[in-house]
C-alpha cells in the first residue's frame, strides 16, 4: 500500500496508521514501521468509537479475531481479552489537523465485522471527511442476518453520504484493494 502510494504520488507526503492489538503481529509490524518510518505508525490498540478498554475476541484463526464475538466465532472463538480501544474519530481529526498539505491521509478500515457500527460514528463525527483515501474491508458475512441488510445499505450509500456530508472533496473510497492514489 505505501509502496503504491509513494510510487504513484511521490510529491505527496503520506501517512498511514495501523491499529492492531494482537501481540503476535507486533514483530512484523515493527519491521514494516522501520521500513516506512516516519510515514507508517502502528498503534497497539483497536480502533473504536471511544477511548476505553474493550473485550477483544480471539479466534482460532487470528486473522478473524475481532471486537465481534460473532466474527471471531466463525473459526472457533478461543477466548476474550481486554484491549485498549482508541477513539478513531478523535485520532483522525488530531492527525489531519497536524498534517501539512499536500498530504495523503489514508485509512484502511479492516475491523473484522464491526464496520457497520464504526462507520456511522466516524461520519457523524466528521472524521471521514478529513481523509483523502479510505479502503474498507467489509465483512458482511460476519454480521447477523437481522443486521446484514442495514450494513449492506450503509456500504451502498456511503459514497453519496460522504459526497453530501463533506465540504471539501470527499475521500476516495476503495473496497478490498487500493488503486493508484491521487494527491489533492
Amino acid at each position: 500500500m505505501l509502496k503504491l502510494m509513494h510510487r504513484e504520488a511521490p510529491h505527496c507526503l503520506t501517512r498511514a496508521y495501523m491499529f492492531e492489538p494482537q501481540e503476535k503481529y507486533f514483530p512484523t509490524l515493527r519491521q514494516l514501521v522501520a521500513a516506512f518510518a516516519p510515514r507508517l505508525t502502528h498503534i497497539p490498540a483497536v480502533a473504536w468509537n471511544e477511548d476505553s478498554t474493550v473485550p477483544f475476541f480471539l479466534s482460532a484463526n487470528s486473522e478473524t479475531s475481532s471486537l465481534s464475538n460473532r466474527m471471531a466465532g466463525r473459526f472457533g472463538s478461543r477466548k476474550s481479552i481486554n484491549v485498549t480501544a482508541v477513539d478513531l474519530a478523535a485520532f483522525v481529526r488530531r492527525g489531519a489537523s497536524a498534517l501539512p498539505a499536500p498530504e495523503l491521509l489514508f485509512l484502511k478500515l479492516d475491523v473484522e465485522g464491526v464496520e457497520a457500527q464504526l462507520l456511522p460514528f466516524l461520519l457523524a463525527e466528521g472524521a471521514l471527511c478529513k481523509l483523502t483515501h479510505l479502503l474498507i474491508e467489509w465483512h458482511l458475512n460476519a454480521i447477523s442476518p437481522e443486521q446484514r441488510l442495514d450494513a449492506l445499505a450503509l456500504k451502498m450509500a456511503l459514497p453519496s453520504m460522504l459526497y453530501y456530508a463533506c465540504r471539501r472533496k470527499p475521500p476516495r473510497i476503495e473496497y478490498e484493494a487500493l488503486t493508484a492514489p491521487e494527491c489533492l
